[in-house]
């Protein structure tokens, strides 16, 4: 349990202490190499992953978060929140997944964005519930978009950019 801010800064560096194109992919200020399990974690204030660069899978299903940024990181491998917890807002601007992307049945009480986002394969919101608003724009997905019982509050998309989506017909209530 992490009951304050937590901020992952550093990385490894070459002889000389100066980082190389081997150990940090540009726009990227740290690599988590290798799986990054952080399934039922609690961050209890803010998680700062900004500029951070997962290279191998990262796994944060089931995690709790106050708020939490991941503008803009990178995720070389799947990426995996599903059921994970959020109190307050969510970062994922500009973001790049290279993998597979899962956000299934995550539960957001604050506003999330993913404004920019790039998506190389299927990302899933299957059961994704936001209270606040839930910012699709700009994003682009070269796989499928799960959308499938996604619940929001409000919800901004540009649907030019993106070429599959997976979902129910939208019935008001």
């Amino acid at each position: 349990i992490f009951a304050g801010n937590a901020q992952f800064s550093g990385s490894p560096r070459a002889a000389g202490n100066q980082p190389t194109s081997v150990d940090t992919p540009p726009g990227c200020s740290g690599v988590v190499r290798g799986l990054a399990s952080f399934t039922g974690a609690a961050f209890g204030g803010k998680a700062d992953f900004r500029q951070r660069c997962f290279a191998g899978d990262a796994d944060f299903s089931g995690a709790t978060f106050g708020t939490v940024a991941f503008t803009p990181a990178r995720f070389l491998g799947a990426a995996t929140f599903n059921g994970a917890g959020i109190d307050g807002p969510a970062s994922f601007r500009i973001a790049s997944f290279a993998g597979p992307a899962n956000f299934q049945n995550v539960v957001a009480s604050g506003s999330t964005d993913f404004e920019a986002a790039v998506f190389e394969h299927d990302a899933s919101l299957f059961g994704m519930s936001v209270a606040g608003g839930l910012s699709l724009s700009r994003i682009r997905v070269n796989g499928n978009l799960d959308l499938n019982h996604l619940r929001a509050d409000a919800l901004h998309m540009d649907l030019g950019t993106i070429s599959k989506i997976s979902g129910e017909p939208v019935q008001e209530e």
